[in-house]
C-alpha cells in the first residue's frame, strides 16, 4: 500500500506541467453544512489523500477572476512546494491561494482544505473586525473623525461615575493599535465576565475592574478586549445586530461562505472565532489591496484602508494588521497581513500588487505556511516584475551622520513612490556617523604631505583595511535587493564630508569623490546613473570651527565634482541645520542644545525631499518615461 501511494505521488509530480491541474476541486461531504463548520467541527474532516494544486484555477463565478500562472520557473516552483509540503516542512498545511494584478493564479488544497469549507482564522478574526469597521465607516455608521473619539462616547449605557480614571481617554484608534491601557488583576477575567454580563453591561464591568488607565499603561499589549470594543461599537451603531450587519454588508456583498461564533457577552468573537473559506479570505484581501473596492464597488472606506496600507507607520501591528518585511528568494518583500495561530494568513504585498492566503492546522508553528509562500511562489513575481519593467529604479542613500539621521520614510520614499510607483523603486541605505570617504573608495590614499594633527581629537592615521569597507557593504545590500537583476536606473545620493574636513583630507576629497562615482559606473556598466551631492551646511563656514579646519575646502571640492560630473547636481543644506538638536536617531533622547553640525528634525524632512526632487529631475532627463 505504501509503495502504491509513493508511486501515485511520483506520478502526480511527473505529470505537472505549466497547466497544473491535479483533479477536481475538493469539496465538503454533502452531509456537512458549511455554515456550521466551526472550530470544533473541522478536526472531524478526513484529510485529502493527495494535494490538489492548480496553476489555472476554475472560474466559479464567485467574484474572483482567474488566469493561468505560466511564468518561467512555475513548474519547478510548484514541484518543490509539493515535495516540501509532502515532507512536512510546512506542518499541516491546508491551503495556499495566490492573486496577482486582479486575477487568481494559483490554488492549492491539502489535508483539511476544501474550496467550500470555512477554515478557522484564529487571530485573523481581529483583522476581519477591522474590516467590519471599515465597512461601517463606508456605510456612514461611523466616520474617520470618530477614530479619535473616546470609546465610551459610543456606549450610552456606561455609567461614567463607576469607571476607573482614564477609561474615558481610550479612543477607537487606541483600541485599533492595541493601546487601550486596560489592565486587569485577574487572568482571563475578560472571558469569565462574559458568562454573567451581556453587551454594554459587560464593558461596564471591564471598565470598573481595570487598573486606572494612564499614559504609561496605554502601550501596546496584544489582547482580544480591544477589538471587542470595536465590535461592540459597530453593533450599537448598526441597524439590528452587528452579526446581521456582517451577513448583509460584508459577507453578503462578496458572497462569502462563513460562520462566526459568538463570545459570552453576546457579540461576535473578536480575538478568534471567525471561519471563512480560503477564497473568501482572498476576496477580502484583494478588497484591501485595491483601496477598499470589490468588483467595482467601494466596499470599504478608502480613507480607512489608506491608513491600513500606509508604510510610514513603520513595522508593527496597526488596525489589527501586521506590517513587516520578510525574505523571499533572497530578496526583502514587505507585506501587510492578518495572521492567526496555527498558520492562518491573509497577506497583501502592496509593492507586488499580490495577495496570498494560507491556512493550516499547525501546533504552534505559525510562520510555516507563509514560509511556503515566500520560499516558492513570491519569488516568481519579484523576478517577473523586475524583468518586465526592465529593472527598477535604485536609489542609494550613502554617507555619514546626516544621511544616517535622515529618515527616508518620511519624505524621500513618499515622493519617489508617487513619481515612479512603489513597485518600481528599490532603496538601499549605507550611512554611519563619523565615517570618512575612504571607507567608500577602494584604493584611497591620503595626500603625500598629510600627517596627524595633534590639535584635532580623534584624528588617526588611515589604514588600508578601512578602504572601501562601506562600499562593499553597500554593494552586498544592493545585490540582495536587486536579486541579480540589473537596475533600470540609479540615483546615488551622497551626504558626507564632515569627517574629512575634520581630519584635514580636503586635498584629496575631489579625486576621492570622483573615484567613488567611477566605481559605481564600473559596477553597473550601461546603467544610467545620476548623482546628487548634499553640500556641507554653513556649520563650518569660513573654517571658523576649531575642530573642522578644512570645512570650506571640502565644500569647494564637492562643488567642483558637481560641475565636472555629467548628470550630477548639488543641493544646499545651509538652512537645514539651525535649531535645537533633534532626538538621537538611536536612543530617541532629546538633548537641549543647539547642534548645527547636524540637521534639525524638520531639516531632515526637507533634506529627504530635496534629494528626491533632484533625483527625479535628473532621472527624467536620462531615462525615457
Amino acid at each position: 500500500m505504501e509503495n502504491r501511494r509513493t508511486l501515485t505521488a511520483l506520478l502526480a509530480l511527473s505529470l505537472l506541467s505549466i497547466n497544473l491541474i491535479a483533479s477536481e476541486l475538493p469539496r465538503l461531504p454533502k452531509d456537512l453544512d458549511p455554515k456550521k463548520q466551526f472550530y470544533g467541527e473541522q478536526p472531524k474532516l478526513p484529510d485529502l489523500t493527495e494535494a490538489y494544486v492548480s496553476t489555472s484555477p476554475e472560474d466559479l463565478e464567485d467574484g474572483l477572476q482567474v488566469e493561468k500562472l505560466d511564468l518561467p520557473g512555475t513548474e519547478q516552483a510548484v514541484k518543490a512546494l509539493l515535495a516540501d509540503d509532502k515532507a512536512g516542512k510546512y506542518g499541516d498545511l491546508d491551503s495556499i491561494l495566490i492573486w496577482k494584478d486582479g486575477k487568481l493564479l494559483f490554488e492549492m488544497y491539502n489535508r483539511r482544505g476544501r474550496v467550500d469549507g470555512p477554515h478557522y482564522t484564529m487571530s485573523v478574526t481581529k483583522t476581519l473586525t477591522s474590516v467590519v469597521l471599515a465597512r461601517a465607516i463606508q456605510c456612514g455608521l461611523l466616520s474617520m473623525e470618530d477614530l479619535d473619539k473616546p470609546v465610551i462616547s459610543f456606549m450610552p449605557e456606561i455609567d461614567r461615575s463607576k469607571i476607573k480614571p482614564g477609561v474615558e481617554t481610550i479612543t477607537l484608534r487606541d483600541a485599533l493599535f492595541m493601546k487601550s491601557g486596560l489592565r486587569f488583576p485577574e487572568k482571563f477575567i475578560e472571558r469569565k465576565l462574559g458568562d454573567t454580563y451581556q453587551r454594554q453591561a459587560y464593558f461596564q464591568r471591564l471598565f470598573e475592574l481595570t487598573a486606572p488607565v494612564t499614559a504609561e499603561s496605554k502601550v501596546y499589549k496584544y489582547t482580544g478586549t480591544d477589538p471587542s470594543m470595536i465590535m461592540m461599537i459597530v453593533d450599537i451603531r448598526a441597524p439590528g445586530t452587528v452579526q446581521e450587519f456582517i451577513a448583509k454588508e460584508l459577507a453578503g456583498k462578496i458572497g462569502a461562505t462563513y460562520c462566526w461564533a459568538y463570545q459570552g457577552c453576546g457579540i461576535p468573537k473578536c480575538g478568534a472565532g471567525s471561519n471563512f473559506t480560503s477564497r473568501d479570505l482572498m476576496k477580502i484581501g484583494t478588497t484591501v489591496i485595491q483601496g477598499g473596492r470589490f468588483n467595482g464597488e467601494q466596499l470599504l472606506s478608502a480613507k480607512y484602508v489608506e491608513q491600513i496600507m500606509d508604510r510610514k507607520k513603520g513595522d508593527g501591528y496597526f488596525y489589527y494588521f501586521h506590517n513587516r518585511p520578510q525574505k523571499a528568494g533572497g530578496k526583502r518583500v514587505y507585506f501587510i497581513s492578518g495572521v492567526g495561530a496555527g498558520g492562518q494568513y491573509m497577506a497583501t504585498f502592496p509593492e507586488l500588487n499580490l495577495v496570498a492566503v494560507a491556512t493550516a492546522h499547525n501546533k504552534g508553528k505559525i510562520n510555516l505556511p507563509m514560509r511556503a509562500v515566500l520560499d516558492h511562489l513570491v519569488p516568481l513575481f519579484t523576478k517577473r516584475d523586475a524583468a518586465q519593467s526592465g529593472g527598477k529604479y535604485l536609489f542609494i542613500l550613502a554617507g555619514q551622520s546626516n544621511m544616517q539621521g535622515m529618515n527616508q520614510r518620511l519624505t524621500f520614499e513618499p515622493r519617489v513612490f508617487k513619481e515612479f510607483g512603489a513597485e518600481n523603486v528599490l532603496i538601499v541605505k549605507e550611512a554611519i556617523g563619523g565615517r570618512p570617504i575612504r571607507m567608500f573608495v577602494h584604493n584611497w590614499a591620503a595626500a603625500d604631505d598629510w600627517k596627524v594633527d595633534p590639535d584635532i581629537p580623534g584624528t588617526k592615521p588611515p589604514t588600508k583595511e578601512e578602504n572601501g569597507v562601506m562600499y562593499r557593504s553597500m554593494m552586498e545590500k544592493i545585490a540582495a535587493e536587486t536579486e541579480g537583476v540589473r537596475p533600470k536606473a540609479i540615483s546615488f545620493c551622497w551626504m558626507q564630508g564632515e569627517r574629512d574636513a575634520r581630519e584635514r583630507h580636503s586635498a584629496v576629497y575631489e579625486r576621492s569623490l570622483k573615484k567613488l562615482f567611477s566605481q559605481l559606473k564600473e559596477d553597473f556598466p550601461g546603467v544610467p546613473i545620476v548623482f546628487v551631492i548634499g553640500k556641507l551646511s554653513d556649520f563650518g563656514k569660513d573654517n571658523k570651527q576649531e575642530f573642522y579646519p578644512e570645512w570650506e575646502q571640502v565644500c569647494r571640492a564637492q562643488e567642483k565634482v558637481a560641475a565636472d560630473t555629467p548628470n550630477c547636481t548639488i543641493i544646499s543644506t545651509d538652512d537645514l541645520n539651525t535649531g535645537a538638536s533633534p532626538p538621537n536617531w538611536k536612543t530617541k533622547k532629546v538633548t537641549q542644545r543647539v547642534d548645527d553640525l547636524h540637521m534639525s528634525a524638520e531639516g531632515y524632512k526637507i533634506l529627504g525631499l530635496r534629494f528626491a526632487e533632484e533625483s527625479i529631475k535628473l532621472l527624467q532627463k536620462i531615462v525615457p518615461q
